[in-house]
């Protein structure tokens, strides 16, 4: 309350108007409505001692501290970012790169891949079976039709244990490859719709609903061309 005291130092300083700015300066319409019922509540006691005539907030109608949300756009990995990505993995981090090929070539979830198995990735059929108690939604799952060069990925580190990295390396490997948040599962959606322009298969893969993934990445689409170059992205001497 130290901004509130200090933007209103007297009674006389508040307003409907004034507090209505003071409120809209602090956020999201979220923000706003925590600091109106915390304002609100306290100038309720000033009015039930007698210092204050009135509630000045009871004045500010609720339509006017509502504030638009600003519009996320998808980060998805630049084809060339993927691709020194996944290169950097390879020399410097080998033991990571099952954690990340799972993310950015089956869209998997990254807080479901480190409860996965080695007894889940069917290489002969080329699927991955994934039993519902490691799901987000707890429904078992089958992912087939997965893009050729995960398997590549998956073979050749196969001997590393599907984990994932700390929080620390995380962090690092975002600063050197200005990684955007959700990157992985982004850049797999958008780039296999880009590919295949083919929502009921996408959907299959992300288990997203497909009016999700037609409201979210149809404004992030790129070229079928380079889509194609995406899911070419293979280990080096492979």
């Amino acid at each position: 309350m130290e901004s509130f005291k200090k933007t209103f130092p007297t009674f006389a300083d508040l307003s409907p108007d004034s507090l209505k700015n003071f409120l809209l300066a602090k956020g999201s319409t979220k923000t706003i409505s925590l600091w109106k019922g915390t304002i609100s509540e306290l100038l309720e006691f000033c009015v039930s001692r007698g210092a204050l005539p009135h509630n000045p907030v009871k004045f500010i109608h609720s339509d006017e501290l509502i504030k638009p949300e600003k519009e996320k756009s998808i980060g998805f990995l630049s084809l060339e970012q993927a691709k020194n990505f996944m290169a950097h993995l390879g020399k410097e981090y080998p033991r990571y790169c099952r954690f990340y090929a799972i993310a950015l070539f089956a869209g998997i979830r990254v807080a479901e891949i480190p409860r996965m198995k080695d007894e889940y990735f069917r290489f002969d059929e080329r699927k991955i079976v994934f039993p519902a108690q490691i799901g987000k939604v707890k429904k078992a799952w089958i992912f087939e039709d997965l893009p050729q060069n995960l398997w590549a990925w998956l073979e050749k580190y196969k001997n590393y244990p599907i984990k994932r990295p700390s929080n620390t390396l995380r962090t690092n490997l975002g600063k050197l490859f200005t990684l955007p948040e959700n990157f992985a599962r982004h850049s797999f959606a958008t780039y296999h719709l880009s590919l295949f322009f083919d929502f009921a298969k996408t959907s299959r893969i992300t288990r997203n609903s497909e009016q999700m993934l037609k409201d979210h990445y149809m404004a992030a689409l790129v070229s079928k061309d380079l889509a194609k170059e995406y899911f070419e992205i293979l280990p080096t001497s492979y």
